[in-house]
C-alpha cells in the first residue's frame, strides 16, 4: 500500500472537518449585529443566530432580556426560525448575554 493511498484520503478528511459550520465562540460574538435566527433553546436559555457567512453564534438569555417583535414583547419561544433580528449584548466570561432581541424582518425562510 502506497503512503499516498493512506495519506490523500486522511487529508481530505481533515479539510472537510474544518470546512463544516461551527458555532461561534463568545470571544466572537459581536456584541451588536442584524442576524438571522437558527434556533432556540428555552431549557439552556439560549439562542442560535447565523451572520451572512453562514457562521452561527450562540447568545445567552436571561430574565433581563428584552425580545419584542414591533412594540410587542415576545418570549424567546416566539423567534421563528428564518427570522432576521436585531441583536445587543454583553460579554459575561466565556458567554455573550443578549440584553435586547428585536424582530426586524419576522418572515421566515
Amino acid at each position: 500500500m502506497s503512503i499516498a493511498r493512506v495519506l490523500v484520503p486522511a487529508f481530505v478528511s481533515l479539510a472537510a472537518l474544518f470546512a463544516l459550520p461551527r458555532a461561534a465562540a463568545a470571544d466572537d460574538a459581536p456584541t451588536s449585529a442584524t442576524l438571522e435566527v437558527v434556533t432556540y433553546d428555552s431549557r439552556a436559555n439560549n439562542v442560535t443566530l447565523k451572520d451572512e457567512t453562514g457562521r452561527e453564534i450562540v447568545y445567552q438569555v436571561d430574565d433581563k432580556t428584552q425580545i419584542q417583535s414591533g412594540k410587542s414583547k415576545i418570549a424567546l419561544s416566539e423567534l421563528k426560525k428564518g427570522s432576521r433580528v436585531a441583536i445587543r449584548g454583553d460579554k459575561k466570561g466565556n458567554k455573550t448575554v443578549a440584553t435586547s432581541i428585536e424582530v426586524v424582518d419576522p418572515s421566515a425562510k
